[in-house]
């Protein structure tokens, strides 16, 4: 469940009208049909209240590159470790080991930091 604004809110909400968020259910999908392609839309989001009612964003690959990492962030330790695998699953030998190569370096790093706080 998730919330939505039921109107466009420009800089600081007006308080004279009614805008609070309303209760929805938010379901994200693939595009491809003509007009996805046509403007460059890779994803989709569709929030839907409880009456059927909907609102849909289309986001084109910046939006998706810009918002994924704030996401995957948030979500849960078992997401993001699913996407971890099914990230790395795909990619050749080659690439795995630099990534494998950076991870490390970044642990050993954060690691020495950590001891070097508590001396």
């Amino acid at each position: 469940m998730a919330f939505i604004t039921n109107q466009w809110l420009k800089g600081a909400a007006e308080r004279s009208r009614y805008h609070f968020p309303v209760t929805v259910s938010v379901e994200g999908y693939p595009t491809n049909d003509g007009w996805s392609k046509h403007n460059g839309v890779c994803a989709g989001i569709t929030a839907k209240n409880a009456d059927g009612n909907y609102q849909s964003i289309y986001l084109q690959e910046g939006d998706l590159d810009q918002l994924l990492p704030y996401l995957v962030e948030r979500a849960n330790a078992a997401i993001r470790q699913k996407l971890a695998l099914d990230t790395l699953i795909g990619v050749d030998d080659a690439c795995l080991l630099t990534i494998m190569t950076r991870l490390f370096g970044e642990r050993a790093r954060l690691a020495f930091s950590k001891n070097r706080g508590t001396e």
